[in-house]
């Protein structure tokens, strides 16, 4: 039970940390919005894009490898009983 409560709070620790990153290019993605006049500021906002796409799909895949430990984890505890 413990392997369980320390692996729900890493993936409450990542999730945190992914927000936050998420909160960070969503707002400079606002803010080149607001100020853009030339192609090279389309072509950061595309970059920043990019990264936010690449950030939610790291964390995707993390939480499913986190939620196939924690299963993993539970077959586990029922095998011992």
């Amino acid at each position: 039970m413990r392997i369980i409560i320390e692996i729900i709070q890493c993936l409450v620790q990542f999730i945190e940390e992914v927000r936050i990153k998420i909160d960070f290019y969503f707002r400079k993605f606002v803010f080149l919005l607001d100020s853009i006049h030339d192609y090279d500021q389309w072509t950061e906002i595309e970059d920043d894009a990019k990264k936010l796409h690449e950030i939610v799909q790291s964390q995707k895949n993390q939480i499913n490898e986190i939620v196939n430990l924690i299963s993993q984890t539970g077959k586990k505890s029922e095998i011992n009983f």
